[in-house]
């Protein structure tokens, strides 16, 4: 591996062992753009701050949201409770079982109303109390009197028995039709647990403090109800009368909402960020040798392989990828957006129709490989920087400077 390539990862896992530390996990999470992030850190007498639009996230202007019954507590997953620390700096919302915080915009506005792809990310800590309880909803339940459809698009339900429960994601899609599935990984009363749920547009994942649990292939997507409430704490039922059920009892902090599926690195960066750890202790970083060569061995090496390689690209080792073809480069380190490897699987242009096609999963392995560093066994040789205009070139006249008789 070079000597860059060994930098960029020493700077990826510097961060690792990040802990209890609330600016670095609030750098995390508005460092991957959150629509709304709810940190409960000012008083609530007005409304309920949202920190995320102060990065320039895309949504217009902060989307603060308001409270009914919901008070604050300096027992917070952040900073712990010490001797040294007599006085925790950050705070949680506390629902006592008949509290709500909720957010509703004009449709036009409605930047929740997402279809496409989402995280729900937010710290939990359950009071000891069985029942369903609602921790965030999307919509109000009230049932449309000609369809039977009720007006949600998403939700987190916690499922409680008392001294644990489980993590219940999913979407109602209209007609009474709805898609969840549950948590096979328990959450506990009394204890400070990290809650991920993402959808990417084809799948839903679960993760619990910081380690994927599960996931499910569907067809159904999250309907669309701009306008409707977004309720954290309860079931809204219909707003015009204030009418919620299934009331959460316990703490919640950190509640951040995206527009599309958080990966699995940056879920374990956010949970180590506020715990402690190595980020390797909870997911596997891709390489080359091992996880990348495999995939391009199946797919694509039948045209680019370095005896074989069309339009001069040659996928077999990590030094040709970086050369690339008559195109540039194939992979540029740390940004899978601009790389042609990823672009041309990722579109499905490549490998041909002809063979086999990757799969979903693969194509993410590659974006994390890419994105993470492309971390490789082999000695990677870095190329020369291409030269666009050499000193013949520079012989021809639009290269002169121009001359004044």
């Amino acid at each position: 591996m070079t000597t860059l390539a060994l930098l960029f990862l020493a700077g990826l896992f510097e961060g690792a062992s990040w802990g209890n530390d609330q600016k670095d996990y609030a750098a995390q999470v508005l460092a991957d753009s959150p629509l709304v992030y709810y940190r409960f850190e000012q008083s609530l007498a007005e409304h309920v701050k949202d920190y995320a639009d102060a990065v320039g996230t895309p949504q217009a202007g902060p989307q603060h949201a308001q409270h009914q019954g919901v008070t604050l507590s300096k027992s917070t997953v952040l900073t712990q409770h010490t001797a040294d620390v007599p006085e925790p700096a950050s705070q949680a919302a506390v629902f006592a079982g008949n509290s709500q915080i909720s957010l509703r915009l004009p449709p036009e506005d409605d930047v929740l109303d997402l279809t496409q792809g989402m995280t729900l990310e937010l710290w939990v800590n359950p009071a000891n109390q069985s029942g369903l309880q609602e921790l965030l909803e999307k919509g109000d339940y009230r049932i449309n009197e000609k369809s039977g459809d009720a007006n949600v698009s998403y939700y987190l339900l916690y499922m409680s028995s008392g001294a644990q429960g489980t993590l219940r994601f999913g979407f109602h899609g209209g007609s009474q039709e709805t898609k969840h599935f549950d948590s096979t990984m328990p959450i506990k009363a009394d204890e400070w647990t990290h809650v991920v749920a993402t959808y990417d547009g084809h799948q839903i994942s679960l993760y619990l403090n910081g380690k994927f649990n599960r996931k499910m292939r569907l067809k159904l997507r999250p309907p669309s109800h701009p306008g409707q409430t977004l309720s954290l704490g309860a079931l809204s039922l219909d707003p015009a009368d204030n009418a919620c059920l299934h009331f959460f009892q316990g703490m919640m902090d950190e509640v951040a909402i995206y527009d599309y599926a958080l990966d699995d690195y940056q879920v374990a960066t956010h949970y180590v960020a506020a715990r402690g750890g190595q980020i390797e202790d909870i997911v596997v970083l891709p390489k080359f040798e091992e996880h990348i060569q495999p995939l391009l061995a199946i797919h694509c090496l039948d045209c680019h392989g370095s005896d074989n390689a069309e339009q001069g690209l040659d996928l077999s080792t990590v030094t040709a990828m970086l050369r690339g073809g008559e195109s540039g480069p194939a992979i540029v380190r740390g940004d899978p957006d601009v790389s042609l490897l990823y672009r041309l699987v990722e579109s499905g242009v490549m490998p041909p129709e002809d063979h086999s096609p990757l799969q979903p999963d693969d194509v993410a392995l590659i974006r994390r490989w890419i994105q993470h560093g492309m971390p490789a066994q082999e000695d990677v040789i870095e190329p020369e920087p291409r030269v666009l205009v050499n000193d013949k070139d520079r012989e021809h006249w639009a290269f002169q400077k121009p001359r004044f008789s």
